[in-house]
């Protein structure tokens, strides 16, 4: 089984609601800048416009319409072996972010072989606040390693869920965490209801 398929396959242990298209490219490199090479951003917005989230160019929607009803956003660097998946869930009265956040990554947990669980130092994403886990594991044979964010926003609790294969994961941590921390809740216009 493919490392997106046992990706898939955890999340589906989660929190879910969704559908996704691609909108921008942005971040193009800028010409007159020094020898640091720039990477070419797309931004991905939800098929309902309620969330987006911004990836290098190489990273594709994978969303599929048998599971947009579980995720708003569903990535893909299939040449690097990484995977993102976004669901988000209307607040409920009484229910804390870290309440949600455990929720989350112990149902990841509980789908891996062996698994390793750890809270990182995140807070915020953007303006909100968040929890993450980061999470290894064993799935269906295959190793994995994910990190699952939770963000809280005035309405919605979102789960930004990226990971893949642990090597892949390691050389692509910062890009990892970059694509996390552009998490962003659309609101939605009177003229876009």
């Amino acid at each position: 089984m493919s490392h997106k398929a046992i990706f898939a396959a955890i999340a589906c242990t989660i929190i879910a609601v969704g559908g996704c298209s691609i909108i921008a490219n942005s971040n193009a490199p800028k010409s007159g800048q020094s020898n640091t090479t720039q990477v070419s951003q797309n931004t991905f917005v939800s098929k309902d416009g309620t969330v987006k989230i911004s990836a290098p160019s190489s990273w594709e929607n994978t969303l599929k319409e048998e599971n947009s009803g579980k995720y708003n956003l569903k990535l893909a660097e299939r040449a690097k072996d990484l995977y993102l998946m976004v669901s988000s869930r209307e607040k409920v009265p009484g229910i804390k972010l870290d309440k949600i956040a455990e929720i989350g990554a112990t149902g990841a947990k509980g789908a891996m072989e062996n698994p390793k669980m750890e809270r990182t130092k995140l807070t915020k994403v953007g303006a909100f606040p968040a929890v993450e886990y980061k999470l290894e594991g064993k799935a269906a044979g295959a190793n994995i390693v994910m990190l699952v964010t939770s963000v809280e926003t005035p309405n919605h609790f979102h789960m930004v869920m990226i990971g893949g294969a642990p090597n892949s994961f390691t050389e692509n941590q910062k890009t990892l965490q970059q694509i996390v921390q552009s998490f962003k809740e659309v609101k939605k216009t009177a003229s876009a209801q």
